[in-house]
Parts: C-alpha cells; sequence; structure tokens
C-alpha cells in the first residue's frame, strides 16, 4: 500500500519557506555586496539554506540580481 508523503498544504509550506529565505539572502546583498567572489562577470553570493547562488553585478549604487 502506498503511503502520501506530503500534503499540498505541505509543499505550499516548504515553497513560502524557501521563497522567504531566498529572499533574505537577496536583501543581505544591501549589506554585504560586492564581498563575494567573481564567477562568469557576476559576483556570486552562496544561499544559506539551499544549494542556490544568486549571481548578481553592481553598477554603482544598483544591485542588479
Amino acid at each position: 500500500m502506498l503511503k502520501q508523503v506530503s500534503s499540498p498544504h505541505s509543499i505550499e509550506a516548504g515553497a513560502d519557506y524557501f521563497l522567504d529565505s531566498l529572499f533574505s539572502d537577496i536583501d543581505a546583498l544591501l549589506l554585504h555586496a560586492g564581498v563575494h567572489e567573481r564567477h562568469f562577470g557576476y559576483y556570486r553570493s552562496l544561499a544559506k539554506r539551499f544549494p542556490f547562488a544568486i549571481y548578481y553585478r553592481l553598477d554603482g549604487n544598483l544591485i542588479q540580481v
């Protein structure tokens, strides 16, 4: 017999957590932009809780993600 592992509500909660976490990492660029290593011509900040990277570039005071 197959057992359902996750409900649609838990999937939504996981997606919300992922987006909140990623946006928090992007918001942190306001304090830490420019200190990360450069890869492929962009700065690369590694996400704190998920195996993803945020690539961005600086144009004066503007941070382009």
